[in-house]
Order: structure tokens, then C-alpha cells, then sequence
């Protein structure tokens, strides 16, 4: 018999049990949905958290990154009070109650995914909404030190409709969440995130004046150095090492020496090209500009180093045929005169010849090998006393 009651009894409350809905609640009560909580009290009060998904890729061309994060905020709402249990929901409740209209300021794409989004109410009228979101944000971006260089890239959330007389908004005591593996930046790395409360002046139409709250959420990015050592640092230096062998080479060698010449100015050129291609057009020149464009000066020193040589060389070569030819004829005037001498003066005549070959020998020409021989110790101690002083400069700024 005890039995039997007990079981009637948990039947009778199973069946007589109601599931507590938004709907039911909102049904329950005069409750408007296009009038904020507090409306007649003051500011209604949203605590926000960004709980992030994914970072990343930052783009250096359109000056944007990338974003998936939770949009989590708390406020409460009195009409919302009910008896009961808490209340939760995979929907969003926008078409049931109030709720905040958080706009991020410098968002250039917005997606909201209606099917990821999680709903509580409390019995109190407390109400916590989390709904995933993807955006495409702008980031201004200074090149200056590029590739070296260290971003910060803003997140600003803001009421677009409700200034702070009627809407304050609030930073959780954990402005940010996210797991160190789902922050994967291509070509950069996370070192920092920030958040802090602002308040902007905005000007409205006449003469007046609103305030409006903002979330200032920062990611600090930095620039992994390695992609562009090994794509274009050092292929550049190891190209120039072959420039500079060139100087070792004879300048007879001319298809080895303007082969070594051009295939380091042709890469160079590419390298820079590629490089200028990965940023936007800014008026100013980056560090990896200026690295390769002192390369191609360095190129174009090689060239007229080589091109003085030759002509140096060449004009050796003429002023020394045109002495020849001055002594032949002297010498062979000198013989048709003295042809019917003594056998004996003919080894005084040779010896003449060639006293006279000797001395009339150009002076003043500087020898060929002597300006290759100098280029090889001061172009290359240039370049990596420039190269050394390049990166240690931009590493410590």
C-alpha cells in the first residue's frame, strides 16, 4: 500500500510539472521587449568577456585580421523575475526579450552564428547571453620596422544606439579566455592582450554633445622573424658572398664574372619585388626595402668596379701596341741604315732594341690586378659591417 501511494504520488507530480519557457515567462507578465530594464531607475549595467576561438591570419596588404570569439554579457532585468528554475536556451532570445546591441567598432565583415548561442535566465531576472561570432577587423598597421615589427591591433565594442545615460558597459574580472592552441597567428605571435574602459565624446546633430562606452579589448602581436631569415635575409647574403667572388676571378673572365653579376641583381630585384607585394603601399620605405636596395648598390658598385678595370686594362693595352709600333719604326729605319756594318755590331743592335723596347714601356697605368685585389678586402668588410649594424640596430628598437 505505501508503495502504491509513493508511486502514485511521484506520478501524479511528474505529470503535473511544467517546463518554465521565456515564453512562458514573457507571457506571464506585461513585458515589452523594445524597452531597455531600468528604463525609469537609471543605466542598465552589461558586463562583457570575449572567450576567443580563434586569432589570426593578420594581413599586412588590407590592413585586417581575423576573429572568432564567445560574445559574453550579464546584465539583469527585474520584469524577468519568475519562481522556478534557471532557464536555458540554444536560441537567441532577441525575439522574447531584451538584449544589448554590442557593435564592434572597427569590424569590416560580421558573421553571428544563430546556431551556436547559449541563453540563462534566473530566477532573480538575471540574464547571461553567449553567441559565437566570426569578424574581419581593421588593424592600422606601422611598417616602419617591418619585418621586425611589433602590431597592436584593436577590438572596440560598443552600444551603437544607447549612450552611457542610458546603457554603461563593464569589463568582466577576466576581459579575456582562450586556450594558448587555438591562437595560432601565421607569421606572428601572441605576446599580450589588454582590455580597458573608455569613454568617447561623440558630436550629434546641433551643438551637442554624447557619451557612449567602449571595450577596448588590444592584441600585441609580433612578427616571427624566421619565415623572412630563410626566404629572403639569407639567400640575399649568401648571393652576395658569390658577388664578391667575383673579385677573385680574372677580368678575362667575362661570362663568369657578368653571369655572377646579373644572377645577383636579377634575384635581388625579385626579392624586393615579392617583398613590396606582401605590404600595403605606404610612403615610407621598411627595413627589408632598405636591406635589399643597399644589396643592389653593393651590385651596382661590382659592376662599375669591373667596367674600370677593363678600361683601365684596355687603355694599358693600346698605349703599349703604340710604343711597339713607334719602336718598330725607328728599329727597322735604324737596320736599312746600318745593314752594311760589321757582323759584329749586330749583337750591339739587339741590345739597343731592346733598351729601347724597355724604356719607352708606358708609365702611370695602374695594374689591373691591384683594384680587384683591394676590392676584395673593403667591399665585403663594408657589407657585413652594414649588415651587423643593421640587424643589431633594428633588433634593439
Amino acid at each position: 500500500m505505501f508503495t502504491f501511494m509513493l508511486f502514485f504520488h511521484l506520478f501524479t507530480a511528474t505529470t503535473c510539472a511544467k517546463i518554465i519557457s521565456i515564453d512562458d515567462v514573457v507571457a506571464a507578465i506585461d513585458y515589452d521587449k523594445k524597452v531597455r530594464p531600468n528604463h525609469e531607475i537609471g543605466p542598465v549595467n552589461i558586463t562583457t568577456q570575449i572567450h576567443i576561438v580563434s586569432l589570426g591570419p593578420v594581413d599586412e596588404r588590407t590592413f585586417t585580421y581575423e576573429i572568432g570569439y564567445y560574445h559574453r554579457q550579464w546584465w539583469r532585468d527585474p520584469r524577468l523575475k519568475f519562481n522556478g528554475s534557471s532557464i536555458t536556451h540554444n536560441f537567441p532570445p532577441d525575439e522574447q526579450i531584451w538584449i544589448p546591441d554590442p557593435a564592434v567598432v572597427n569590424v569590416r565583415q560580421f558573421k553571428r552564428f544563430k546556431r551556436s548561442v547559449r541563453t540563462v535566465i534566473s530566477p532573480q531576472g538575471n540574464v547571461y547571453v553567449s553567441q559565437k561570432i566570426k569578424a574581419i577587423c581593421s588593424c592600422i598597421m606601422d611598417l616602419r620596422m617591418f619585418p621586425m615589427d611589433t602590431q597592436k591591433c584593436p577590438f572596440i565594442i560598443e552600444s551603437f544606439a544607447f549612450n552611457t545615460e542610458s546603457l554603461q558597459l563593464f569589463l568582466h574580472k577576466s576581459p579575456f579566455t582562450y586556450n594558448n592552441e587555438n591562437v595560432e597567428l601565421s607569421g606572428y605571435e601572441l605576446i599580450e592582450t589588454k582590455a580597458e574602459r573608455t569613454v568617447p565624446q561623440y558630436q550629434v546633430i546641433g551643438n551637442g554633445t554624447e557619451y557612449y562606452d567602449n571595450l577596448v579589448y588590444t592584441f600585441v602581436v609580433k612578427r616571427t622573424l624566421t619565415y623572412y631569415l630563410f626566404r629572403a635575409y639569407a639567400p640575399t647574403v649568401v648571393l652576395m658572398m658569390f658577388n664578391f667572388g667575383s673579385y677573385w676571378l680574372p677580368p678575362s673572365a667575362v661570362p663568369a664574372r657578368i653571369t655572377l653579376i646579373v644572377t645577383t641583381v636579377l634575384t635581388n630585384v625579385v626579392i624586393l619585388q615579392s617583398a613590396t607585394e606582401q605590404t600595403v603601399k605606404v610612403k615610407y620605405v621598411t627595413p627589408m626595402q632598405l636591406f635589399l636596395i643597399v644589396n643592389i648598390l653593393f651590385i651596382l658598385i661590382s659592376i662599375i668596379e669591373y667596367v674600370l678595370v677593363l678600361n683601365i686594362d684596355n687603355v694599358g693595352c693600346e698605349k703599349t701596341k703604340k710604343a711597339l709600333d713607334h719602336d718598330d719604326v725607328i728599329l727597322n729605319s735604324f737596320v736599312l741604315e746600318t745593314q752594311n756594318k760589321k757582323a759584329s755590331k749586330d749583337k750591339s743592335h739587339k741590345t739597343v732594341q731592346t733598351e729601347s723596347r724597355k724604356s719607352n714601356k708606358p708609365k702611370g697605368s695602374i695594374p689591373k690586378s691591384k683594384i680587384d685585389s683591394c676590392s676584395k678586402v673593403v667591399l665585403p668588410s663594408l657589407y657585413f659591417s652594414f649588415c651587423f649594424i643593421y640587424f643589431l640596430y633594428f633588433q634593439i628598437t
